[in-house]
């Protein structure tokens, strides 16, 4: 017994020389005369982001521009005027730089390359230039959680205790039994020499150590690198995991938030860029104005289908109203459907069985709801998650393009690294271009209409519980206030007409009955309402 104490007293005591000997003792703030500023004016609007609808793209299953199977950067230069017409400002591209996996591209080899397989960095100057013509901004992923385990860094630090990466990253001499916060999983690895290392993902992507001022320098240089290059911004992947403590507390530590506000002063150095970071809660956006522009509001959908199953609507206007209420000025919250993680769930087609009433009401609501919503490709023809793959591979199959082969992705016979869903004869652009009730067209019409419309792009929300099946609440920029109403019941739902006097009927995705001085609106639709008020 009182071996086991000493034993473990010992161990505590190792754990805290590792983390007290590698603790940041610099400034997230300082930013080295050595970087160097270029092209640091856009030529988009300075706050862009803040009106854009935004569009995530994984090139790799996007659009194959040669043909070799596999989506590319040219791909989405061919594309970007199908996006334009769909009305999004903003796209976010899923991992292009250099990497092992050769899949979701999040283990990098190296952060100032592209992916070959995705093209050149000439590619991606022309896809910022482009999309700049098109009044759309670019944000890259940024994966500065972990690397790759064939990352040029990793290597040298794995095979010598006395290499200059050593302390890039977080090694034991014990093997401690920390777990991943969401599985059973380790995240200390088996090295060399009995030695073990801290990877929170898998043992094929080492978290780097941020303890280490020289790994924060060094991805000061990488920021540099792309913003000079023309990036519009970046989406921190796995934000709330950069730092770690001795008591295993691997998630949302203060030093992860400092360290944000330390890209943010860098950030800064040019105009019109846009920050958001893989994080669930409002203290990533600081006071506004010193952290990270926005993040995401992941229980978007969940608390939706749960309102839509119970046909309770205040359940899912109190659940925004919570997280609105925790906005500073300045930030942004970002509401989704899903995207290209299975924490989310399925896609969201796929969630609701492939219901277009449904599909329809949860893309109304996500579009006319403040903050800046983010679209995951596919998800307004209705791409469904393939069942012949489990996890997140099922939600990152090829973009269903038309009725040819591959949905046309790509000509070649065989494309990497999965295959097509089957739907894609039925469930595909081209189909839907040609049909003015397709889920597409409700997509192309809503964001058309924010983004002509201040009211629902900017402007202050109020909630009214007018009835427990309907979602119903006002938009009110100046003068212009839009009227959004959703029925998300399986039944109709009647209002007294009265409530929409003075205001012009501007969005409807179903009919509805004018019937003894009442609205009726059909199971499962919405309508939209606007009026400019008069100064009383």
């Amino acid at each position: 017994m009182i071996k086991s104490h000493i034993k473990y007293t010992l161990i505590l005591v190792f754990l805290l020389i590792i983390f007290t000997s590698n603790s940041n003792n610099y400034s997230f703030t300082v930013i080295p005369d050595s970087l160097h500023f270029e092209n640091k004016k856009s030529s988009l609007p300075n706050e862009w982001y803040s009106n854009a609808v935004f569009y995530e793209i994984f090139v790799r299953s996007f659009y194959d521009s040669n043909n070799d199977g596999i989506g590319d950067l040219r791909g989405v230069i061919e594309k970007l005027d199908y996006l334009k017409e769909l009305g999004v400002k903003g796209i976010w591209l899923m991992p292009i730089n250099m990497n092992s996996d050769g899949d979701h591209g999040y283990a990098i080899m190296d952060y100032m390359k592209i992916a070959p397989e995705y093209g050149t960095i000439e590619d991606f100057k022309e896809l910022i230039a482009k999309a700049h013509n098109k009044g759309i901004g670019i944000v890259m992923d940024m994966v500065i959680n972990h690397c790759s385990s064939d990352n040029p860094f990793f290597i040298s630090a794995l095979n010598s205790s006395g290499s200059p990466y050593r302390d890039w990253f977080t090694w034991s001499s014990e093997k401690l039994y920390w777990r991943q916060p969401w599985s059973a999983n380790p995240v200390w690895h088996e090295g060399k020499d009995k030695k073990y290392y801290y990877g929170l993902f898998s043992r094929s992507m080492p978290d780097l150590n941020f303890k280490n001022e020289q790994v924060y320098r060094y991805i000061q240089q990488v920021l540099t690198f792309w913003l000079n290059i023309g990036v519009d911004g970046f989406r921190f992947d796995a934000a709330t995991h950069i730092f770690e403590n001795e008591n295993g507390i691997l998630a949302d530590l203060p030093e992860t938030i400092d360290l944000f506000k330390g890209i943010r002063k860098l950030v800064n150095s040019y105009d019109g860029k846009y920050l958001i970071g893989e994080a669930g809660k409002s203290e990533y956006i600081g006071d506004g104005t010193d952290s990270l522009h926005g993040y995401f509001n992941f229980g978007f959908i969940g608390n939706l289908t749960k309102a839509i199953f119970n046909e309770n609507a205040q359940f899912f206007t109190e659940k925004l109203q919570e997280e609105y209420n925790k906005m500073p000025d300045g930030g942004y919250v970002s509401n989704v459907l899903g995207n290209h993680d299975s924490f989310l769930g399925p896609r969201v087609a796929t969630r609701f069985k492939q219901n277009p009433q449904l599909l329809k009401i949860a893309a109304t609501a996500l579009l006319t709801t403040p903050g800046i919503p983010f679209i995951y490709y596919g998800e307004e023809i209705g791409m469904t998650s393939n069942n012949r793959y489990t996890f997140d591979y099922s939600l990152r199959t090829p973009m269903q393009w038309n009725d040819a082969l591959h949905g046309g992705f790509s000509t070649m016979g065989k494309i990497s690294p999965r295959q097509s869903n089957k739907e894609y004869k039925k469930i595909n652009v081209t189909e839907q271009q040609q049909d003015k009730t397709s889920l597409l067209s409700h997509y192309k019409q809503l964001i058309n209409l924010r983004n002509n419309n201040k009211a629902l792009c900017q402007g202050s929300i109020n909630f009214e519980n007018i009835n427990k099946k309907l979602v119903t609440f006002k938009r009110t920029f100046k003068n212009n206030e839009c009227f959004v109403i959703i029925n998300i019941s399986n039944s109709p739902v009647s209002l007294p007409l009265e409530i929409i006097n003075d205001y012009s009927l501007v969005f409807s995705d179903s009919k509805y009955k004018i019937k003894n001085k009442s609205i009726i609106l059909d199971r499962y639709s919405s309508l939209i309402y606007s009026r400019e008020k008069t100064n009383e």
